[in-house]
């Protein structure tokens, strides 16, 4: 796991959180540093050896694609910014207008760049010579620059980005990916996944498949020797397939 308080001085983060609180940003970086303070406890008090993943370590079969040390540090240097907490609340709220505005059609050129999001691990590994990725919440600027670390391009499998979010995908990164087949966890709403994300990646020639379609369905993916699992092995259905 990332530990926050390696890479930025605490005590300037809790000055900085103290006066942008009430800040979307502010709350979003309390409830981060919280969250990894009882991860850490809980891990210490068990005497597991603790190791930050980052660009190159690998994690069993699974290489760590990104994000770099440097990248990281740049993300979590907003916690002891508080002007810069403050005034994304308000970029925030014209990036939604904009959205709003927007034509639901296509990908955006420039998605907004969210550092909780682009500090998620994102992994890869290769099987039999095919390659599959796991992205996290991973936004553009993440996924821009794993993609030169580790043979990405054209993978055989691709878990999409937080859901499917309109915001963590452009038309170049699907070019690059073109997976075979993408999986997405997502409840099935307008924005996840996003009908553009979906269109784009079936343009790609991919094949998505989202936990929500069917709504009665199963989702399972195996490779190699994998047991049959009772009640859950079948065809699946592609999002949107009959289009």
């Amino acid at each position: 796991m990332h530990v926050p308080e390696r890479h930025v001085d605490r005590r300037d983060a809790e000055i900085a959180l103290s006066q942008a609180a009430g800040s979307r940003k502010a709350q979003i970086a309390m409830k981060s540093l919280q969250t990894s303070d009882a991860l850490l406890a809980a891990i210490e008090d068990r005497s597991v050896p603790l190791e930050e993943p980052f660009r190159g370590k690998r994690i069993g079969f699974l290489k760590v694609c990104g994000p770099t040390e440097e990248f990281y540090e740049e993300l979590v240097a907003d916690f002891k910014d508080a002007d810069k907490m403050k005034m994304s609340d308000l970029s925030e709220l014209i990036l939604e207008a904009v959205l709003k505005s927007a034509s639901k059609d296509g990908l955006l050129e420039s998605p907004p760049a969210r550092p909780e999001n682009d500090s998620s691990v994102i992994l890869g590994t290769a099987y039999d010579d095919e390659i599959y990725l796991f992205t996290g919440d991973a936004g553009p600027r993440a996924l821009e620059r794993a993609k030169d670390s580790f043979e990405i391009a054209g993978c055989t499998w691709m878990q999409l980005p937080h859901h499917g979010s309109r915001n963590n995908m452009t038309a170049s990164l699907v070019e690059h990916f073109a997976p075979q087949t993408a999986y997405v966890s997502a409840p099935g709403n307008d924005d996840h996944p996003h009908r553009a994300v979906v269109d784009a990646f079936k343009e790609a020639g991919t094949s998505v498949y989202s936990t929500h379609y069917p709504s009665d369905g199963h989702l399972y993916f195996s490779k190699g020797n994998v047991p049959d699992r009772p009640g859950i092995n079948g065809p699946a259905t592609p999002l949107w397939d009959e289009d």
